[in-house]
Parts: structure tokens; C-alpha cells; sequence
């Protein structure tokens, strides 16, 4: 019984929500590096609330949470927190907060950054 509720309660996780601006969405998101986690080959086009990605990963954007042990990549926008053992990209960092150990890069930025911005 356990492990049907806990493989029910991954599943609910792992379902995506369309958001209004028509972006996918996940609650959460796991990868060893991309291509290798949750959100698989897709991981360019979606986006999540909570993110974890064990060496490094990309995605759409971040909503909530994001951290890398050696990077993070968020193609289109991250707002929340964004944690990076090295570095942090983001293509529009909007309420934001980030922190690396060498440099968070952004192409637009209306938040706060620790350490070297690009």
C-alpha cells in the first residue's frame, strides 16, 4: 500500500499544468545532468516550480526553487531563488534572487545577484 501512494504521489508531481502565457509548468524536477531526470529531452521547454539537479541541468525558467550543484541553465526567465555551485544562466532574471560561486550570467536582470554579474 506504501509504495502505490508513493508512486501516486510521484505521479501527481510529475503531471504538467499549463500556466496562463501557455508555458508548461511542472511542481517539480530532478536530473542526475540533463538529459538524464525528470523532465528528460523536454527539459528546454518547461518549467518548474522546485528544481534540483544533482551536477547541473537547463529548463524553461524556474518559478520557486533552483538548485545546482554545478549549474543551472534557465533559458527563458527564473523568479524565486537560484542556487549555483559555479554559475547561474538566465535569459531574464525577474524577482529573482541568485547565487553562485563564480558568476550568475543574465540577459535581462530585475533581481538581485551574489557575486560577479556579466
Amino acid at each position: 500500500m506504501k509504495t502505490k501512494m508513493k508512486l501516486l504521489f510521484l505521479a501527481v508531481l510529475c503531471i504538467s499544468v499549463s500556466a496562463q502565457d501557455g508555458e508548461k509548468i511542472r511542481p517539480f524536477q530532478f536530473s542526475l545532468i540533463t538529459p538524464l531526470g525528470t523532465n528528460g529531452i523536454q527539459s528546454q521547454s518547461i518549467a518548474n516550480v522546485f528544481s534540483l539537479n544533482l551536477l547541473g541541468g537547463y529548463s524553461r525558467g524556474n518559478t520557486g526553487f533552483e538548485l545546482g550543484g554545478m549549474y543551472n541553465i534557465n533559458f527563458g526567465f527564473t523568479r524565486g531563488f537560484q542556487f549555483g555551485g559555479l554559475f547561474n544562466y538566465s535569459g531574464s532574471s525577474e524577482r529573482a534572487f541568485q547565487i553562485a560561486g563564480i558568476a550568475n550570467i543574465n540577459r535581462r536582470q530585475a533581481g538581485a545577484s551574489s557575486l560577479p554579474v556579466w
